[in-house]
C-alpha cells in the first residue's frame, strides 16, 4: 500500500495547530484537542498506527524547532512557514507530495 502523502501547505497547518495548542496548554492549563480542516483529518486516519506514531515523532521534532520563530507578525510567518518547509522534508520526507 502506497504511503498517504501530504502538501507542504498540510504539513504547515497541522504544524501551526499543534503550536497553538501547546500555547493554548501553556497559558490555561488546558488541553484542548487539535482541530484540523476535515481533508487532513481524513489523510491522518488513512494512515496505519505505527505510521501515525511515526508522522507525529516527525511533527513534534519540526514543532520543537520552529516553535520559538511564531509571533504573529506577517515577516515572521513567512519565516516560520519557510522553516517548517525546509525541516518537513528532511523528517517528512516520505509523506510529502512533490
Amino acid at each position: 500500500m502506497e504511503k498517504v502523502k501530504f502538501t507542504l501547505n498540510e504539513i504547515t497547518t497541522i504544524v501551526v495547530a499543534m503550536i497553538e495548542q501547546i500555547e493554548v496548554y501553556e497559558i490555561s492549563g488546558i488541553d484542548e484537542d487539535i482541530y484540523l480542516p476535515k481533508p487532513i483529518e481524513d489523510k491522518i486516519d488513512l494512515l496505519g498506527t505505527d505510521e501515525i506514531e511515526e508522522f507525529y515523532n516527525s511533527i513534534n521534532l519540526i514543532v520543537n524547532e520552529v516553535r520559538d520563530l511564531k509571533s504573529g507578525e506577517l515577516n515572521m510567518l513567512n519565516n516560520l512557514r519557510s522553516e517548517i518547509s525546509y525541516i518537513a522534508n528532511e523528517y517528512l520526507e516520505d509523506y510529502i507530495i512533490n
